[in-house]
Parts: C-alpha cells; sequence; structure tokens
C-alpha cells in the first residue's frame, strides 16, 4: 500500500496550516491516501491550540521580534517554533486508524519511537493520561500526554488532534534545539520567578550533563520575586543565560552529530516498517494547493481566527472543498 510523503521545507506560519488543513480535506474526501508531511517554518513562530486563549502569550513581544503567530486547528498547548522538525499526518477513520483518538496516538507515536531509537535514543511512550508539574502551562512541553514520547523525563515530540467523523489531522513539533529565553518572553506563565525554572549560562548547562562540577551561577527561581528589567537584560546581555527547564530539550543537545537530513529518512523508513507500507515522494495536489490559498487568505491570516473570535469557523468541520468568499 502507497502513502504520500511530502517534505515541504520552510514555509509561512498561516500557509503552513493551511496546507495541514487542505491535505486533510483532501484525504477525509477520499481524494488522497494518507499523507505524511513533514516541513519547517520561515521565521520564528508560536502555534496556539484552536481552543487556546491568545492572552496566555505576550503578544507584543512577538510582534516587536518578528514571531508570528498563528493558530492551529487541532487543539493542545503553545508552541514556540523555530529550530525544529514539524510533521502532521491525516488519515480516514478506518482500517488501521479506526480505533480512535488514543489508539491513533499509540500507533503514530510507536512509529516516532521507532525512528528516535534509530537515531539513538532510547525513548519511552507515555501509556497514561496526562502528566505535568504545571497543569494550567500554556505551554505544550510542560506536559506529557499519552501516546506522547519522552527521554530521561524529558519530552521529546508535542502533538494535537483534529477529528471529523470521516478522519483526523495529527500535528506535531520534534525540537532540534531549544531558546529558552524566548519561551520566557512568550509564554506569561513566566511572569514571574516564582513559575520560572532556573537560570545558568551555555557553558554552565554544558557542565551540567557532563556532570562534573556544580554550578556557581544559578539564580533561584524564589517564589513571589517579580519579573525585573534587570533580570531580562541578563537574559539578553553578554552573559547569554539560557534556561533549564528540565523538561524541554532538543534532538541537538541529546544526539552527538545530530543530521537533520537524515533524521527525516529515518523517519520515513520507521513509518514505512511499523505500518507496512511504502511511502511515495510527493507535492502538494492542485486541488489541495487551492485549497490551502483559500484556508490561508481567509481563515488562517484572519486576525479574528488567530485571536479565538471567529464565530462561524471557516472549512474546519465541513468535508467539502471551500470556495472564497465573495
Amino acid at each position: 500500500m502507497n502513502w504520500r510523503f511530502i517534505d515541504s521545507g520552510l514555509c509561512d506560519a498561516a500557509y503552513n496550516m493551511a496546507l495541514d488543513e487542505a491535505i486533510a480535506i483532501s484525504v477525509r474526501n477520499g481524494k488522497s491516501p494518507p499523507v505524511l508531511r513533514i516541513y519547517g517554518w520561515a521565521c520564528p513562530s508560536v502555534s496556539l491550540g484552536s481552543f487556546q486563549n491568545i492572552a496566555s502569550i505576550d503578544l507584543k513581544y512577538c510582534s516587536e521580534n518578528n514571531i508570528a503567530v498563528v493558530r492551529r486547528p487541532t487543539g493542545g498547548r503553545g508552541i514556540l517554533h523555530r529550530d525544529e522538525l514539524t510533521y502532521s499526518f491525516c488519515a480516514q477513520n478506518k482500517g488501521e486508524f479506526s480505533g480512535g483518538l488514543l489508539e491513533t496516538y499509540w500507533k503514530l507515536g510507536s512509529a516516532f519511537q521507532s525512528a528516535l531509537k534509530t537515531a539513538g535514543l532510547k525513548v519511552s511512550i507515555k501509556t497514561g493520561r496526562e502528566s505535568s508539574r504545571n497543569t494550567r502551562s500554556a505551554l505544550c512541553f510542560e506536559s506529557t500526554s499519552f501516546g506522547e514520547l519522552s527521554f530521561n523525563g524529558k519530552k521529546l515530540i508535542g502533538s494535537a488532534q483534529k477529528r471529523w467523523n470521516n478522519g483526523f489531522l495529527q500535528q506535531g513539533s520534534i525540537p532540534y534545539s531549544v531558546d529558552y529565553e524566548k519561551l520566557i518572553a512568550v509564554f506569561k506563565q513566566y511572569s514571574t520567578t516564582s513559575e520560572l525554572p532556573s537560570f545558568r549560562t551555555n557553558h554552565e548547562t554544558r557542565m551540567s550533563h557532563r556532570d562534573t562540577k556544580e554550578n556557581e551561577n544559578v539564580i533561584p527561581a524564589k517564589a513571589g520575586i517579580q519579573r525585573t528589567k534587570e533580570l531580562d537584560s541578563r537574559l539578553h546581555g553578554n552573559d547569554r543565560l539560557e534556561v533549564f527547564s528540565g523538561e524541554i530539550i532538543g534532538l541537538k543537545e541529546l544526539i552527538a552529530g545530530f543530521d537533520s537530513g537524515g533524521f527525516k529518512e529515518v523517519i520515513k523508513l520507521s513509518f514505512e516498517r511499523i505500518f507496512n507500507i511504502t511511502l511515495v515522494d510527493s507535492l502538494p495536489l492542485h486541488q489541495e494547493h487551492e485549497t490551502a490559498l483559500v484556508l490561508w487568505k481567509e481563515k488562517y491570516l484572519n486576525p479574528l481566527w488567530t485571536k479565538g473570535e471567529m464565530k462561524n469557523i471557516l472549512y474546519c468541520n465541513k468535508t467539502e472543498t471551500p470556495k472564497p468568499a465573495l
């Protein structure tokens, strides 16, 4: 059996979401077999879950720092996309994927688990419901849900789904590296150090990973200490301070000589092995591209959708191909 494999490269944030939904429409309508798409982001971008409150991020900071903000068609929490591999997968609710939400998460998680093991990481797959040290966090990587993967307690892939009666779309983020400074600035739950992980320099973080000596300049996160201009200046100053979260880490920190191109191929081969299929290199179909352009313009670039204020959610629950508004 042949499935489609699309490597879109770097794309605009709104177009990434539009193309994912357009491909999902095509698959759900039976015009395409299941599709695995991988892609990146043309600039740093924040994606919000479809029902997430936009007040959970600092829009002013995002605007001043050219960070695009987009709302996903899938649920879940916010993600800062930068140096990473993002994937989407869509299929109909039948055959391999007839078992519902949790079984689908598990099966796709197993394919990525196989890929990460091939890349040299002994990862574990979550078998229980969501766990988090901060269940109110707006940040996706602050919690681990059923079917998601972690390494030594650090979540490696964040995923979310949108389901219809005839199919589903799953989107996920696999960070290669993490910009901890931007995470603090973008997500508002880190507005005080009572919710802020400790800070370490690049050198100190590396030394900690090697267990060579105790860090000397860690700033403790004490309750009730407000984030100040001095703290902000240290975050962006010559010390090049980073946040050490303990739950968020990129593959480049874990795999020596990490090769992103090789990792894409490993994912492709793992999907073929786990699902006993062949992934055929593909481009978006003409109709998928046309649909994506409509969704890009009328939905994902629409401030009302981004803010979560769009009353009639365009096309999200419809099977038909959307047409431009007159």
